[in-house]
């Protein structure tokens, strides 16, 4: 298993250092140096670097930056050849943090880089005397919320359509220093458009969760030193949510797990792409996300020496719900159906779906109760659990 997982490494190393290669021959792009400030008025430079003409568009999910109390604005939006622009961004006065995009257009093609202003109660601001856990919602996707004095429940937010929804909830484990579990709902317009928008690994110096203290998360530049062949692993996956900040939250040091570099790459990752194309065929599903961190032998450790349990497996529970037209058990439930799956944190080369599992026969593995909520919007919850609908495959 080492040989292949050494194999799939050094096949991996060589695709990026292709694509680092290609990428060289193209002498245009955008950059900034600080991709995260704090809450106070500022600035900085901007550098585009572009051999004919070009144009600089500013976009947020929270507000319109074309307006004159935009919060952040571009001394110059066009211009030809490369330069220096400068970025400024006013004072932030809420408590959450704000973000945007910054595109450049020249020579019919775009280049994205991301910026990130912090609010009033900066990760850095968050104290382990005053960090609680939040209101505990009734959404469906929500499994038992086990909340102690080593368990915390947080919930992070997003705007679709000038709406604010919920975009995940997770427990943190804070002596594992990692989440149990991330539940959240998915459908096509939750996911949102555009694309991954970290391609580099500037953004990775300070990806902390706001509202979560730095002791009780992973520093998100080097979380995982100690452990060979180890990938930051998502639990909610960044194409999972593509607008601006919702995309951004999801590579906070609270979604991040120290996970198998082979399992995630392949397995996992044609799994979480399965969940997104089933997402398809819903009003909504209902996902859940978890690491089993029961019997954890290794550990890894971040720059500031914090242990960080390394899984001993993962795991998807789903709960999808379809209100007008039917396939599969959905004609006599109600539109719900689920299914449930479960990996060891290892390589993985067998068929996905033979990792299944109806969602009782997890509850029985993990002992959590998923779906708390699906009794009060269907008679037949039981059967929903405890049945493995061949829809799935």
């Amino acid at each position: 298993m080492r040989s292949r997982n050494l194999i799939l490494s050094i096949i991996v190393l060589l695709l990026t250092v292709a694509c680092q290669e290609k990428a060289v021959t193209d002498n245009n792009g955008i950059s900034i140096k600080t991709t995260e400030a704090d809450n106070t008025a500022s600035s900085q430079w901007l550098k585009v670097v572009a051999d004919g003409d070009w144009e600089l568009v500013l976009h947020s999910d929270d507000c319109d930056l074309t307006a004159d109390d935009a919060w952040v604005w571009l001394k110059q939006y066009s211009g030809h050849g490369s330069a220096s622009v400068l970025l400024s961004w006013e004072a932030n006065k809420a408590d959450q943090s704000r973000a945007c995009t910054i595109t450049l257009a020249t020579a019919g093609k775009e280049y994205t880089c991301y910026f990130v202003q912090r609010g009033n109660i900066s990760s850095s601001q968050v104290s382990t005397s005053s960090f609680t856990s939040d209101p505990v919602a009734k959404w469906m996707e929500l499994p038992v919320v086990g909340i102690d004095s080593k368990h915390f429940y947080v919930t992070h937010d997003m705007t679709v359509s000038g709406k604010t929804v919920r975009n995940y909830s997770f427990l943190l484990d804070i002596d594992a220093k990692v989440s149990n579990w991330v539940a959240y709902p998915l459908n096509k317009g939750l996911i949102g458009s555009g694309s991954r928008h970290f391609s580099g690994t500037s953004f990775w110096a300070d990806t902390m969760d706001p509202k979560v203290p730095r002791e009780y998360q992973a520093l998100t530049e080097n979380p995982f030193r100690g452990l060979w062949g180890i990938n930051r692993g998502h639990q909610i996956p960044s194409a999972d949510r593509l607008s601006d900040k919702a995309n951004f939250q999801t590579f906070y040091g609270t979604n991040m797990t120290p996970q198998d570099g082979p399992f995630n790459s392949y397995a996992w990752a044609d799994l979480e792409g399965k969940v997104r194309s089933w997402a398809n065929s819903f009003d909504t599903l209902y996902v859940v996300t978890g690491a089993d961190i029961r019997g954890v032998k290794e550990y890894a450790s971040d720059d500031a020496g914090k242990k960080i349990a390394k899984p001993v497996g993962y795991y998807k529970a789903l709960l999808g719900y379809r209100r007008n037209g039917t396939f599969g058990i959905t004609a006599t439930t109600g539109g719900y159906t689920a299914i449930g799956f479960y990996f060891e944190n290892e390589d993985y080369s067998g068929a996905i779906m033979d990792a299944s599992m109806t969602i009782s026969q997890l509850e029985k593995k993990m002992g959590i109760d998923f779906f708390v909520n699906l009794p009060k919007a269907t008679a037949k919850a039981d059967y929903v659990e405890s049945t493995r609908d061949s829809w799935w495959k």
